[in-house]
């Protein structure tokens, strides 16, 4: 279907020895899913945004 996908390459050391971390999931043989959102709205400022009047 032609969608893209990613591979995290590189050394990455991991400070976090916990169990509920990608690299654990990772290194026992599971997958690790994160659902990532990347959003740069100013939301505190659309309220004073609707307030502007653009007529002419």
């Amino acid at each position: 279907m032609g969608l893209d996908y990613y591979w995290l390459t590189g050394n990455f050391v991991n400070e976090d020895k916990g169990e509920d971390t990608d690299e654990w999931a990772l290194s026992q043989g599971y997958i690790s899913v994160v659902p990532i959102e990347f959003d740069l709205t100013a939301h505190h400022a659309i309220q004073r945004l609707n307030t502007w009047n653009f007529e002419k």
